[in-house]
Formats: structure tokens, sequence, C-alpha cells
């Protein structure tokens, strides 16, 4: 077994490596449903470092208590980290370009939207919101 460390102030971070070949998508943008009206929400600026979903992930299970499983994946594409939580689905961020990845088959996942919008706004990504349709 591979294990990558990652130094954050005081706590050293031990990650699992592993191979992978799943079906992966880029997520460039999403819908959501907010406040009566259906958005599209579009990521404009990625965070500059990728330790900013290290660390995320360590501020989950300090203070949430949250059961976090952080892995490092070698996959075709790229090494990815692989983010997920006890409760979702993995998200995957390419460790070079920072960008966003989830399996096909989580696209229709009913908590999509709600858990790829809260996890690139803490994680440090800006996103952009234009109205689609109003209900």
């Amino acid at each position: 077994m591979k294990v990558a460390v990652y130094r954050i102030g005081n706590e050293t971070i031990y990650v699992e490596r592993i191979p992978s070949n799943a079906n992966l998508v880029k997520i460039d943008g999403y819908y959501a449903y907010s406040k009566g009206r259906i958005v599209r929400r579009v990521i404009t600026e990625k965070p500059s470092d990728p330790k900013v979903v290290i660390e995320y992930a360590l501020v989950l299970r300090t203070y949430y208590k949250k059961n976090v499983d952080l892995k490092i994946i070698d996959h075709k594409m790229g090494r990815f980290i692989r983010f997920k939580r006890e409760d979702g689905f993995p998200i995957y961020v390419n460790v070079k370009t920072l960008d966003v990845y989830v399996k096909r088959d989580d696209l229709r996942n009913p908590m999509f939207a709600k858990a790829i919008g809260f996890f690139l706004n803490s994680c440090g990504y800006r996103v952009r919101e234009k109205t689609v349709m109003r209900i």
C-alpha cells in the first residue's frame, strides 16, 4: 500500500494511494434550485493549492465529527484526490489542474447539486450563478 503524507499545521495526514478506472465526468457547472428559481452555477475560479481540499476534510473530521474518506487515486486521466463523506458520493479533484470530477452515475443523484455546491464553496472555488427559469 502506497501512502502520501501531507503536513497541515501541527497535524500529519496519511492518504492511501490506490488505482482506479472509474468513468469520470468533469464538472464545469451544474443546475440547482434556489429561492423559487432554477439557476445555472458555473465554476469561474479555482483555489491555488490542492491542500485546500485536505484542510476542508480535516475541518469536517475535527469540528463536525464527520467521517471523511480521503484517497489519492491514480487514474488514466491523471492523479486525483478522492473526497468522500460518510453521507455522500465521491468527488474527485485533479491534483495538477484542480478540476472537479464525479462518476457519471452520480450525476443523477438527487443530492448532487447540494453536495457539489457545498464542496465547491467550502474549498474556495468561485461559482457564478445565472437564473435560467423562475417557478
